[in-house]
């Protein structure tokens, strides 16, 4: 209550709302399908978002902290790699445990966080077997991604690979009457790393990255054969005619064909294929790591009197014109 000639001044102070953005990445990015879910304390509540979406929400600090956690995605085939919090006002980062996918924030009055939950695809990896000739059987493997036994024509396919390197190993196939003769591997991302194999160890190094497939073909010739396999570029070129001491055949890209051989010398020749350059002829000796370069001119690769007991893979890259 004011006297006559009292004065009374007023003030009145607003603070700015707090604010928490929840934005989601996935690596890799563009997945438009996939909805992950949230839970966040007090009027935050539940909520979902899709890669590259964020939401913000008002908060009162003085009723923090604030504790958002993401769902497992692991249904999905993802994993929660990192929780990233930044305070627009003073520039600190709040990083998130991974483990239980769930950050805590502490806001003051008029500040804002923005936070990026990133969850990284699994991959998967298929191993394939092929026999020269076909019907190969009780082929083993190991590494890091377990153990298991192959047949020709048969595959594993390992799924939920985090992303990551990897190695499987083929058991020696002597004992089965089998040499191995080639790996190799593909992988779907052309922009992540190659995976690599070695044929002395019998090892294929897979290089995991995040969302994608390899695939690795592990060929096996038995004892006292010549296998030739055919190879273009673009895949999926057909009627690749061949000569030489082993008759007339054709091959199609990914083909092998093999043959029965004792110590002798043998010729391999390829016809002319019409809209395509041969760039690359050359057999390898799987036991011993003798290669032998062939004649781009002449189109052949001869093989000089291979050993008793040896496996020999010969291939003809073409690439089309």
């Amino acid at each position: 209550e004011l006297a006559p000639g009292d004065t009374m001044e007023c003030t009145f102070t607003n603070v700015e709302d707090e604010t928490i953005t929840v934005e989601k990445v996935t690596v890799p990015a563009g997945d438009t399908t996939t909805a992950f879910a949230f839970t966040g304390s007090g009027s935050i509540g539940q909520f979902a978002l899709l890669d590259g979406k964020k939401q913000s929400f008002s908060v009162d600090a003085e009723a923090g902290p604030y504790i958002l956690t993401e769902d497992d995605p692991s249904g999905s085939g993802y994993e929660v790699t990192e929780i990233r919090c930044v305070n627009s006002q003073t520039g600190e980062i709040t990083l998130g445990d991974v483990g239980t996918r769930t950050v805590a924030l502490d806001t003051l009055p008029g500040e804002s966080q923005h936070c990026t939950f990133t969850n990284e695809l699994h991959g998967q990896v298929v191993i394939r077997k092929a026999t020269a000739p076909s019907g190969g059987s009780g082929f083993g493997f190991y590494g890091t991604l377990g153990s298991f036994t192959l047949d020709d024509g048969q595959d594993k396919t390992i799924i939920d690979v985090r992303p990551g390197t990897y190695s499987v190993s083929e058991v020696d196939p002597t004992s089965l009457g089998y040499g191995l003769s080639g790996i190799s591997c593909t992988d779907s991302d052309p922009n992540g790393t190659p995976s690599t194999s070695d044929l002395p160890t019998h090892t294929a190094t897979l290089n995991v990255d995040a969302g994608e497939t390899v695939e690795c073909t592990f060929t096996n010739s038995e004892f006292d054969t010549v296998s030739v396999r055919k190879t273009t570029f673009p895949a999926d070129g057909t009627g690749f005619g061949f000569d030489g001491s082993f008759g007339q055949f054709t091959l199609d890209d990914g083909d092998l064909k093999s043959f029965e051989v004792s110590s002798d010398s043998y010729t391999i020749t390829e016809d002319p294929a019409p809209g395509y350059d041969l760039i690359l002829a050359f057999c390898y000796d799987a036991l011993t790591g003798q290669f032998y370069e062939g004649d781009l001119e002449e189109r052949q690769v001869d093989i000089l009197n291979p050993e008793s007991g040896h496996q020999i893979l010969c291939e003809f890259v073409n690439v089309q014109r």
